[in-house]
């Protein structure tokens, strides 16, 4: 999905195990993104893990406090 709308929309209607999304999509913000799953109770317990250059340490802190289950910062260096 290239927004968090839709996103939504796609774990919405086709079995979903894990979430990944950056923290800057251009429709919301990715917490904003982890409120609109979490008020949706058929959502709930589908994990979201974020994957950002945005890795401020009090956004990494609030998201993992929203549910998030982890948070990777980019750019990923695989040795």
């Amino acid at each position: 999905a290239h927004t968090g709308a839709e996103a939504l929309e796609q774990v919405g209607r086709q079995p979903t195990d894990l979430i990944i999304a950056d923290l800057l999509l251009p429709d919301m913000h990715g917490l904003d993104l982890i409120d609109q799953i979490l008020v949706r109770p058929h959502l709930q317990d589908i994990p979201v893990m974020f994957c950002t250059a945005n890795a401020d340490p009090k956004t990494v802190e609030r998201a993992l406090g929203m549910g998030a289950v982890d948070f990777v910062k980019k750019p990923i260096h695989v040795d």
